[in-house]
């Protein structure tokens, strides 16, 4: 039924009546909402770990609106979840195309790059996103495992600095502490903080 509403007000725009032009927009907004709800109900079984169920959900409301950033965002995570890190590497750089504010989107995309064996893109992704929330833990914190994994704890040790400063309660603190205490002994002390650059 859809296929042939789209069609005949496609007929009547191309004839150029106001009443199809208002159709026309009705249908638009339906199926932005749609996509929408897809989206909403895709998110819900992301969260319950029916990830099959919930990338459907998210490839149909992507099909509905190509360019929602949302929708991208959460077939990444379904993409990274079932291990295919670079199918979420897409995935997420499309959701930032349509909309970078979303910072935990910089942060999946980071992790992504990450996994899939791109650490140093992963690296920028995370000083660019430092640069623009300099005051976020958490983006310290995500630098600082990628600087570690690949054995650059000096150069994480300023990141791990304003990580303690920023989160003195985090529950991850005491790993921070156990790292700082560990490039400690090897990286000279006193290492200026970071400003993300």
């Amino acid at each position: 039924p859809l296929r042939r509403i789209v069609a005949a007000a496609a007929v009547a725009l191309v004839a150029g009546t106001p009443l199809a032009w208002a159709g026309w927009i009705h249908l638009s907004k339906v199926h932005a909402r749609q996509s929408e709800m897809f989206c909403v109900q895709g998110y819900k079984l992301l969260q319950a770990g029916s990830l099959e169920s919930a990338g459907s959900l998210f490839r149909r409301s992507i099909a509905r609106k190509p360019s929602f950033a949302s929708a991208h965002a959460g077939m990444g995570h379904v993409l990274l979840q079932a291990g295919n890190a670079a199918a979420a590497v897409r995935e997420f750089a499309e959701a930032l195309r349509d909309d970078d504010s979303e910072m935990s989107w910089h942060q999946a995309l980071a992790n992504a790059l990450d996994i899939a064996g791109r650490p140093g893109e992963a690296e920028q992704v995370l000083v660019r996103s430092i640069g623009r929330w300099p005051d976020e833990p958490s983006l310290r914190l995500d630098l600082s495992k990628v600087l570690i994994t690949q054995g650059r704890l000096c150069d994480a040790l300023p990141h791990l600095q304003a990580f303690e400063r920023l989160a003195p309660q985090a529950p991850e603190i005491s790993l921070v502490r156990q790292s700082l205490e560990a490039a400690g002994s090897q990286c000279v002390s006193g290492a200026a903080e970071p400003d993300g650059s």
